[in-house]
């Protein structure tokens, strides 16, 4: 990174310092631990997004100087042959084949072509040495950046680990009057909807697929045996080739069934453990995908917890709608997805490396998408979700839901 980059970040500081002297003299309220975090967590993005795009730059800087390189390399190469020429041309050694020395004018042309090479091996080096200079910038933006991404990974366990508060703050009541009933009403009413109208949803996606892979294969099989029956007498060699083609089609109908009912068949008694469901899960989509990188851990507090089923199933398909996501929509080659479980919540953060998403990602895509649904499953179980991103950072996406809920009697 160049002295001035450093110069314009001391700058800042300076400036954010005497804002800070200039405030002190001011009494107001200490910031609390939660406020201290996440304004380290923001600076921590924000410098972070910054030697992003400085390597970005540098790195399109390096690319463009190595193709000047190589064009610099065929020009000389195209030189010194030519130069290699007239030096034949004007060797003043004398021989049996050629006893007259070359003329003056030759020995000027190979004399300029050398003079053009001394420049352009001039440029070449320092050519060279501005790559070297910028190779050595993008090794220390690049530990900077994952210097960064640690510390942001620090202070997103340090903030899992802090003590949540019950009651908000009495200030806040006071400033902000509560939602009236009608509104809340009309909040859960709309909720209520949209879950229901993704269920419906569902259960039409479902009779399409019963409609398309088993009654037109049924149909089809009915047509066969109708005419089975006429070359049962008429054309017996047809017949046995007809009776294969319906064997063959029951085995169809057979397999599009089993896949139909094990997706419905969601057994709520014989589940694996919660780590183990999701690492299969996860280990299913590096098998699609083998062209991207999924970098996955799984914490958990007790790998022998025994959790509500239902719990482990609803995961498995919240964890699947982001991951379908990624690879239809990002054009990412690298994920990385943490999951935090401990007796209370759950807690998953996933991020790629892709083109990122708009803020305004609901608006644009059709009710029943699998982040509406995302968001009405986690505010069904009232937890939490955030969604964002963009080009350099890629996709962020951090959801959080109880783990244990009673079911209603």
């Amino acid at each position: 990174m160049d002295n001035q980059q450093f110069n314009i970040i001391e700058e800042l500081d300076a400036v954010a310092e005497a804002e800070l002297a200039a405030d002190s003299g001011t009494e107001s309220p200490a910031p609390s631990i939660d406020d201290n975090l996440n304004t380290l967590r923001s600076t921590n993005w924000d410098i972070l997004n910054y030697f992003r795009s400085a390597y970005i730059t540098y790195s399109e800087q390096v690319q463009n100087l190595k193709s000047e390189l190589f064009e610099l390399d065929v020009k000389i190469e195209e030189l010194q042959k030519t130069r290699d020429i007239y030096a034949f041309q004007s060797d003043t050694r004398k021989n049996i084949f050629s006893p007259l020395p070359a003329a003056p004018a030759t020995q000027g042309k190979s004399q300029l072509i050398q003079a053009q090479l001394d420049e352009l091996q001039e440029v070449r080096t320092s050519l060279t040495e501005r790559i070297k200079t910028l190779d050595i910038d993008l090794s220390s933006i690049r530990n900077h950046i994952h210097a960064l991404e640690n510390s942001n990974q620090c202070l997103i366990s340090l903030y899992q680990n802090l003590p949540q508060p019950e009651e908000a703050e009495p200030e806040e009541e006071a400033d902000q009057a509560p939602p009236s009933s009608e509104a809340m009403e009309e909040d859960r009413a709309a909720h209520a909807s949209q879950l229901l109208m993704l269920t419906q949803h569902d259960k039409s996606q479902t009779a399409e697929r019963i409609r398309t892979s088993i009654r037109q294969g049924i149909e089809n099989n009915q047509n066969k045996l109708e005419v089975l029956k006429w070359l049962i007498q008429s054309d017996p060699t047809r017949a046995r080739l007809t009776l294969q083609e319906l064997q063959d089609a029951n085995i169809r109908l057979l397999g599009a069934a089993d896949s139909i009912i094990n997706e419905l068949d969601n057994s709520l008694s014989t589940q694996c453990p919660i780590w183990m469901a999701i690492d299969d899960c996860i280990q299913h989509y590096r098998s699609l995908h083998p062209e991207c990188t999924i970098d996955a851990s799984i914490d958990c507090t007790d790998y022998d917890m025994k959790v509500l089923p239902i719990i482990t199933i609803t995961l498995i398909q919240l964890l699947q709608e982001v991951l379908d996501n990624i690879f239809y929509y990002s054009n990412a080659n690298k994920v990385l997805a943490k999951v935090y479980i401990n007796s209370r919540m759950i807690d998953v953060y996933i991020n790629d490396n892709g083109v990122g998403i708009n803020s305004d990602y609901l608006k644009e895509s059709p009710w029943h998408s699998g982040l509406h649904r995302l968001h009405e499953i986690i505010h069904l179980f009232g937890g939490k979700v955030q969604i964002d991103g963009d080009i350099i950072s890629g996709t962020n996406v951090r959801f959080s839901f109880p783990m244990c809920l009673e079911p209603e009697s």
